[in-house]
């Protein structure tokens, strides 16, 4: 995405608690030039009716079931301006049910990336989502991330918080931190 355009996107979040999640925070930390289809954000509930009415779309209840990981949250997926964007409230539903998604808010980074201000999720979300995910590609994303400093503690509370302290385990198998 042309830095223009993700300025254009980030300017539609001003004043507006969220951050960059996925795919997007991966480019961001570790590897600026990696293909993304689209930024997901997490954008704290009450903000993501704003955000979706900016970007000329409504927010609508999510869910998917994959058995003990599923989506249960409130968001939407438009294209703006050119750019896919997705925006949920929070998941997996054990995190969004407890309200525990407001530990990733409280968390998040900010950083500049092509001259332009943004909110990344927390490094260590992001390796338990991509941990969680168990695709190939994710691991190579967690490969990339590897060469950054990591909260060990953070890492381990994200993982409960996710309701999947098993992904620790993966984690140190594979010589990640732990």
């Amino acid at each position: 995405m042309e830095p223009e355009k993700l300025r254009e996107v980030i300017g539609q979040l001003e004043d507006l608690n969220y951050c960059i999640m996925s795919g997007y925070a991966v480019k961001i930390y570790a590897d600026p030039e990696r293909e993304c289809g689209d930024i997901d954000l997490i954008v704290e509930h009450e903000d993501l009716y704003k955000l979706a009415e900016r970007l000329g779309t409504k927010v609508e209840r999510r869910i998917e079931d994959y058995g003990s990981y599923g989506i249960n949250d409130y968001g939407f997926e438009t294209k703006y301006k050119g750019v896919e964007v997705e925006a949920s409230s929070g998941f997996p539903r054990e995190r969004f049910k407890e309200g525990k998604m407001e530990k990733v808010l409280d968390s998040k980074v900010e950083k500049e990336f092509r001259g332009v201000n943004v909110y990344v999720e927390p490094l260590e979300e992001l390796v338990v989502h991509k941990a969680n995910n168990d695709r190939k590609k994710d691991w190579r994303d967690i490969e990339k991330l590897s060469k950054k400093d990591i909260d060990k503690e953070l890492l381990k509370e994200f993982a409960e918080d996710w309701g999947r302290p098993e992904v620790l385990e993966k984690l140190e198998e594979k010589g990640y931190w732990l």
